[in-house]
């Protein structure tokens, strides 16, 4: 399955809330840590209503990625996110305040301030994006500093 159609099959379940189904694929993608990955779509499922979601997504802080003290892969996980929801990619709707509460999410973890080189990961995101995206990204972000 292509990196492509495995994201919009991961998209289209969490959206669904097809929790069993959903952590079975994830497992079966190894582009991702397992961890980060059950963390990132569990939150998908999350903002479309499926509370079972939230309890997995704590399961997994306490469990896969309880060693994340720099918050680095939970930020990275948002980041992702947002941008997906910014620009419509790999099958998720553009949705404007999904994004917003994602970067918030994000900065609140200190991401990408947290990597080495978040200046270039933030300018080649922000290079797909139209120019009212655009927008709430710089605003998001200047409103963090």
């Amino acid at each position: 399955m292509s990196d492509q159609i495995l994201q919009e099959r991961l998209f289209a379940l969490a959206s669904a809330g097809n929790i069993e189904e959903l952590m079975m694929l994830v497992g079966d993608d190894t582009s991702e840590d397992p961890g980060q990955a059950a963390y990132k779509w569990l939150n998908v499922a999350s903002d479309f209503g499926h509370a079972a979601a939230d309890e997995m997504i704590d399961a997994v802080l306490e469990g896969d990625l309880y060693a994340d003290d720099d918050n680095c892969a939970t930020g990275h996980a948002h980041f992702e996110l947002s941008v997906s929801y910014l620009t419509g990619r790999d099958g998720f709707p553009v949705d404007y305040g999904r994004a917003q509460e994602h970067l918030e999410a994000m900065l609140s973890r200190g991401y990408p301030d947290s990597l080495q080189d978040g200046t270039s990961l933030l300018t080649e995101a922000r290079a797909k994006m139209n120019p009212e995206a655009q927008q709430l990204f710089d605003t998001a972000l200047v409103s963090q500093n």
